[in-house]
């Protein structure tokens, strides 16, 4: 019995480490590397794998996976794991300090029954620090899991695999969610308190990915009101004059710089996360924005702008997967595909009990550079110029982070409105702009 890996990209090779004394080959598409060795680790083809390694456990790395798990069940093979099951940290690099951390942590709980949920590849890694540390626990698939599958893991990993009407609550158990896959009800009993949040690994993150300097932020502005300013067409200089003349809390983000040319306002904290935006404008960020700058940790920005700025964690994952993270924004969240979640995470952070969204259009023509995306109109050269600048955008993904979003701002008492004119972002309550001063 062992683990065969698809995949020898940065992907494969990352999850290696974790099982490496399991690991009995790998699987490759690619024909000029069947044959060769990798890791140590023979590489074979599909075919091979049916005839010889047909008992092991899958693991399928690869990001892109549709055509695998196409093929897998072609030929009804169900017993394997998915890289995208995975937080991002422990997939896309090799992170043992996210396990040796969750180990101390559950050194807390020796003393009662744990429940794992998610049967993937991270739950195995979970439970085997568990039985490491004499937990009693069970390992519990959120999902059908056949009798076959089920005897693999046990044979592997001497782990038995629960159904979900196995768990019993009581004073004496814990919940730990290691599952990613969408589920309403999980999420509900993370929000409320009840279950453990372990998809989205935070508090178990190395010091390198948790900007403790954010922390002199949390609830700074409790109890006080501010303005998420979007870029969207629908934003006009009057809204922003109305809020400077208001002496109104504002967050905003990306390329408002251009409008400055128009108007005294500026805003109070700034917030940018994609990618394209530091490769393109960290010349404009670092010499237009005055604002606390919160940055996101996507891209090495640090040589072009070095005043004023905080650096935030952003986990990627899958769009499939579900929302979590978020609360404590100075272990960053998990992406939300539009930079307005962040500047919503931090909002709720910061303690404000009323947030107040503008410009949030969210409604995008296929061509991401076209004029009437932005209230900038043609003043964005660069992009007019460049079409990559633009990242492509998610609205189901982005509308999913709200209702999450909503969830938690109830929790916490804080009221989220929406007092853009138009566009498409029904999640939250709308209000009229001109109503609130």
């Amino acid at each position: 019995m062992g683990y065969i890996i698809w995949g020898t990209g940065r992907r494969g090779s990352s999850l290696y480490e974790y099982v490496r004394d399991d690991v009995k080959a790998f699987i490759e598409s690619d024909q000029s590397k069947i044959g060769t060795a990798y890791l140590g680790k023979p590489v074979i083809g599909f075919r091979e794998y049916c005839e010889k390694y047909a008992e092991d456990i899958l693991i399928v790395s690869p990001a892109d996976d549709e055509a695998i798990l196409a093929l897998l069940r072609q030929n009804n093979i169900f017993h394997f794991f998915r890289s995208n099951e995975c937080p991002w940290e422990i997939v896309e690099r090799y992170e043992p300090d996210i396990l040796e951390n969750i180990g101390r942590k559950m050194q807390a709980y020796t003393d009662k029954k744990i429940y794992v949920i998610g049967l993937s590849l991270y739950g195995i890694l979970v439970a085997r620090i568990l039985k490491r540390i004499g937990c009693d626990f069970s390992l519990i698939s959120e999902r059908k899991c056949d009798a076959g599958f089920r005897r693999l893991i046990y044979e592997q990993e001497g782990i038995r695999v629960m159904d979900m009407d196995c768990l019993q609550e009581g004073k004496n158990t814990e919940v730990l969610v290691v599952s990613g896959n969408k589920d309403e009800a999980i999420t509900d009993k993370i929000i409320s308190g009840k279950w453990k949040e372990l998809f989205f690994p935070g508090e178990f993150f190395p010091q390198r990915f948790i900007n403790a300097e954010i922390c002199r932020f949390k609830n700074k502005h409790k109890n006080q009101r501010c303005f998420i300013v979007a870029t969207g067409p629908s934003i006009k200089i009057e809204d922003l004059e109305m809020l400077q003349s208001h002496r109104e809390m504002c967050i905003s983000m990306n390329k408002i710089f251009y409008a400055f040319d128009q108007t005294d306002w500026r805003p109070d904290y700034y917030v940018g996360e994609d990618v394209n935006l530091f490769k393109y404008y960290a010349s404009e960020i670092g010499g237009k924005v005055d604002a606390v700058k919160f940055l996101a940790d996507t891209y090495d920005w640090d040589a072009d702008i070095r005043e004023n700025r905080f650096k935030y964690h952003v986990s990627f994952s899958d769009r499939n997967r579900r929302i979590c993270g978020g609360e404590e924004f100075s272990q960053g969240y998990t992406c939300g595909y539009s930079v307005i979640i962040a500047c919503l995470y931090l909002a709720i952070y910061m303690g404000f009990s009323e947030i107040v969204l503008i410009g949030a259009d969210m409604s995008y023509t296929n061509t991401f550079s076209d004029s009437g995306n932005h209230f900038y109109g043609d003043k964005d050269r660069i992009g007019r110029k460049n079409e990559k600048v633009y990242s492509a955008f998610y609205t189901d993904a982005v509308m999913e982070s709200c209702e999450y979003i909503l969830k938690l701002a109830k929790k916490k008492g804080i009221g989220i409105y929406n007092a853009t004119r138009g566009g498409i972002l029904e999640v939250f309550p709308r209000v009229d702009f001109s109503s609130l001063f």
